[in-house]
């Protein structure tokens, strides 16, 4: 009986130092992911002079979202056509193109809305950059000057347009009424979400305050700044 318990003791520990060092490869998987998507960003921001890109733009033949081309877009309902090979970053990221993806993003929950027939990015754009207004131009990151350490311009995320469904976070923007459906960060490390900001440097911030609702263990709720202000997206 006692080898018995020491045997079901010992297993137990076992499979929770495996669970801990699967997370912790998730975690580090992320982390170089968003480096990756850093350097896009930075390569871009070069060849660009600086101006940063439109959260989608409208042209004749469908929709040109930052992470991919929809034909015939925007559509409606789940597995709509996606070409991740024309997102904006797509030209400066390796091959892949995984490295706009979180492995910790909830792909297999029964809640899970594919909006379309591939993975697109689990992480969310600032949209205080990259403007959904047509009407507006994205920001310059000039505009940023000596306080680039602090924007985010992705951050580990998820979004709500279906209730009580969810898919991935494409765009992340400040919700003040946290019970809106919108696009918000997830902290979905245990209890932090990875944010890479202007500067290229990517960080780990742990939630605070209230939040919107819980998906797969992991809050979703507005990025704050350290003074506990939004001034992290850029205002």
């Amino acid at each position: 009986m006692v080898s018995a318990t020491v045997i079901t003791l010992l297993i137990g520990l076992l499979l929770s130092a495996v669970g801990a060092a699967q997370r912790n490869g998730q975690r580090a998987a992320c982390l170089s992911n968003l480096h990756q998507a850093g350097l896009a960003t930075s390569m871009y921001l070069a060849e660009y002079k600086g101006q940063f890109w439109r959260y989608f733009s409208t042209i004749p033949d469908g929709r040109l979202w930052w992470f991919g081309y929809e034909p015939n877009g925007p559509g409606h309902g789940t597995g709509r056509s996606l070409d991740t090979n024309r997102g904006v970053l797509s030209a400066y990221l390796q091959a892949s193109g995984n490295e706009l993806q979180c492995p910790t993003f909830p792909y297999d929950d029964p809640q899970f809305y594919a909006k379309f027939n591939r993975r697109a990015a689990s992480y969310g754009y600032n949209l205080k950059l990259g403007s959904a207004s047509q009407s507006r131009d994205p920001r310059h990151l000039d505009h940023f000057m000596g306080r680039a350490h602090r924007v985010v311009v992705f951050a580990d995320a998820i979004h709500f347009d279906h209730n009580p469904g969810f898919n991935e976070g494409h765009y992340i923007t400040v919700n003040p009424n946290v019970r809106v459906r919108s696009g918000y960060a997830h902290f979905r490390h245990d209890l932090m979400a990875h944010v890479l900001m202007v500067d290229g440097h990517v960080e780990s911030q742990t939630h605070q305050g209230q939040y919107h609702r819980e998906v797969a263990g992991g809050l979703a709720a507005n990025l704050k700044s350290p003074d506990g202000s939004d001034a992290i997206y850029g205002n």
